[in-house]
């Protein structure tokens, strides 16, 4: 039996060609390498919308249920939505770790996303008073 799995896991809306770089990269390095495209991405928008969160969570642990037939234990590597499947999923016997890449602490969370609109608009809205205040005194 080998020793560790590498899977990595595509974010929301995204399929295997957003994983394919990293995943060759590693094998390069002498990894054991796989990926999984979670159900309902990767053929079109209408097969998304028919698939859900459970749908995707349950494609990651079939994946992991055969790599555990071969090796001992697996660890995730999960791009944005995928590093959240992976936290799910570290609980299965066999889950040695996870590694997150680019993974959001906070899935649209409503209150952060206006908050930091709010906060761009006025640091967008300083910057011009600032600037044209500078360009006012040297024309006087």
């Amino acid at each position: 039996m080998k020793d560790t799995a590498y899977l990595i896991i595509h974010g929301y809306n995204g399929g295997l060609f957003e994983i394919e770089y990293l995943a060759e990269h590693l094998l390069a390095k002498g990894l054991d390498v796989h990926t999984v495209l979670l159900a309902g991405h990767g053929d079109s928008r209408s097969q998304l919308r028919k698939s859900s969160h459970s749908d995707w969570i349950d494609s990651v642990r079939q994946a992991v249920e055969i790599l555990q037939k071969e090796y001992r234990q697996v660890v995730f590597i999960g791009f944005s939505m995928g590093g959240l499947i992976g936290v799910h999923l570290t609980s299965l016997p066999g889950a040695a770790g996870i590694v997150f890449i680019n993974t959001p602490v906070y899935y649209w969370n409503l209150r952060v996303v206006l908050r930091d609109i709010i906060r761009v608009k006025c640091d967008r809205i300083k910057y011009y008073i600032i600037n044209h205040r500078r360009v006012f005194e040297i024309e006087q």
